[in-house]
């Protein structure tokens, strides 16, 4: 809707003081479906109400219209949202249900639905080839980041929420001219931890134009400069491996070191095996809650905020080994009684459609979610 505002603040003005466009934009942000049901039961007890007035003339949005005109705007938002809610289905095996329900929300978030028009973050209303290189934002035009939950400066990253919680934040394989970005949306974050998924083939194919920001010392000239030290490496089996790294930025109002765990063989577009993928998941999560209580311990401002502190997950694109592993990680996290649909769906529906891209990807995830004896798909017999 073009304002910006942090989670907290819309909750306290959407919950605790009843503000109609808070309660729209919260569930604009969360897309859960008890906000989203909030926003509407609100916004009809406010319009039902003899003292509305439609005719008077206020100011939204940075323009005059009438009351009943912001109403109007709002109540199509809460319809759009209800409509990209995942569809009941009642076909036999809950894997069949799960596939075929996350395929249909696959389409209905595409970039090129015209109710998705203004959802995902561009350089330019379309971006295509004419979009000089400096000002591209996505590797991949029909694979955008969120508004919502975006995060950084002209990035393709977001925060990834599951359950209503700050699960990671999901990125692209930074461009060369986004990488100071980059950086410092590490060190605004805070970062405990980033895992990139990225193999080193593909950064040393110069055709994919993916700068080694993080295994080399760098100077940028916005007078950022970074120091990388490789400290070991974590074997996960089957001769996938990750290194891991010490990276310290310097060169914003505060410097931090983080470590980056860099899986360097493991192929675009495929899938680790289950058993991989799991303690890949809890390698990752173990760094982060070591990484979170250090920075508690020295006192970090950020330990009171949700939105920092978070592990960062990329590999090119951003969705699909990044998909795996941040499900994987919630897996790992997550009470067993939310389901497979629901860790995925909301991945998708705050980042990107195409999160957990392949279905070999998702076949590893049904696995794990076998395995752990977790639902597999939300409302069964529906």
């Amino acid at each position: 809707m073009g304002i910006e505002m942090n989670n907290i603040s819309l909750g306290i003005k959407a919950y605790l003081f009843r503000n109609v466009t808070s309660a729209v934009m919260l569930a604009e942000n969360r897309r859960s479906p008890g906000n989203i049901r909030f926003a509407e039961k609100l916004l009809c007890a406010r319009q039902s109400s003899s003292r509305f007035n439609r005719d008077k003339i206020i100011e939204f949005m940075g323009r005059k219209v009438s009351k009943g005109e912001k109403y109007d705007v709002l109540y199509k938002v809460i319809l759009d949202l209800k409509k990209i809610q995942i569809p009941e289905k009642n076909i036999p095996g809950d894997r069949d249900i799960l596939k075929t329900r996350l395929t249909e929300l696959q389409q209905q978030l595409l970039p090129s639905a015209r109710r998705n028009f203004g959802r995902y973050f561009l350089a330019s209303p379309a971006q295509s080839d004419k979009v000089p290189d400096e000002c591209r934002i996505n590797r991949f035009e029909d694979i955008g980041a969120d508004v919502f939950t975006r995060v950084g400066n002209n990035l393709n990253a977001n925060r990834v929420v599951v359950n209503e919680n700050n699960l990671a934040i999901a990125s692209q394989y930074p461009l060369k001219h986004q990488i100071e970005n980059h950086l410092k949306m590490l060190v605004d974050n805070r970062t405990p931890v980033m895992a990139v998924l990225a193999s080193r083939q593909e950064i040393d194919d110069s055709s994919n134009q993916m700068p080694d920001y993080f295994t080399t010392s760098n100077r940028y000239p916005c007078g950022v400069n970074t120091q990388s030290t490789l400290m070991k490496t974590e074997l996960l089996g089957d001769g996938v491996e990750a290194n891991v790294y010490r990276l310290d930025i310097h060169g914003y109002d505060k410097s931090i070191s983080t470590h980056v765990l860099h899986v360097h063989n493991w192929p675009d577009k495929t899938a680790l095996s289950s058993r991989l993928t799991k303690k890949l998941a809890r390698t990752i999560n173990k760094w982060t809650d070591n990484g979170v209580a250090k920075l508690k311990e020295q006192g970090s401002l950020a330990a009171n905020d949700p939105d920092k502190m978070l592990p960062v997950v990329h590999c090119r694109a951003g969705v699909g080994r990044t998909g795996q592993i941040i499900a994987a990680m919630a897996m790992d996290k997550q009470d067993k009684q939310i389901s497979l649909e629901k860790i995925v769906t909301d991945m998708r529906n705050t980042r990107s459609g195409f999160m957990v891209q392949k279905d070999r990807q998702l076949d590893v995830l049904v696995e794990i979610a076998e395995q752990q004896g977790r639902p597999l798909i939300e409302n069964k017999g529906a």
